[in-house]
């Protein structure tokens, strides 16, 4: 379900867009991305350091994608996890680069 929904708003917000770009899938054990304090503090963090069209799912996934002149490592998203109070080691963080 999260596939579609991701592959949906992909298509979506790059309609016009040929630029290269890289998207991204990140989840949480524990509901960890339920928290309604820490969790949007998240996806304003991601969209600050370059994370375009940001959604939180209701299966608690994050989803958006960078281009690739911006793209947001593993290591730097954990660090943004971590610096608001997330145990990073919750978090998995899929990446996928596209044309």
């Amino acid at each position: 379900m999260k596939t579609i929904i991701f592959a949906l708003l992909v298509s979506l917000s790059f309609i016009g867009h040929s630029q290269k770009h890289t998207n991204y899938i990140i989840t949480a054990e524990a509901n960890a991305l339920m928290c309604p304090f820490l969790s949007p503090k998240l996806m304003s963090s991601i969209e600050k350091n370059g994370g375009k069209s940001v959604v939180k799912t209701k299966e608690l996934t994050l989803l958006f994608y960078c281009e690739q002149s911006n793209i947001l490592s593993e290591a730097r998203i954990l660090e943004l996890v971590d610096n608001l109070g997330y145990d990073p080691r919750m978090f998995k963080v899929e990446m996928k680069e596209e044309e």
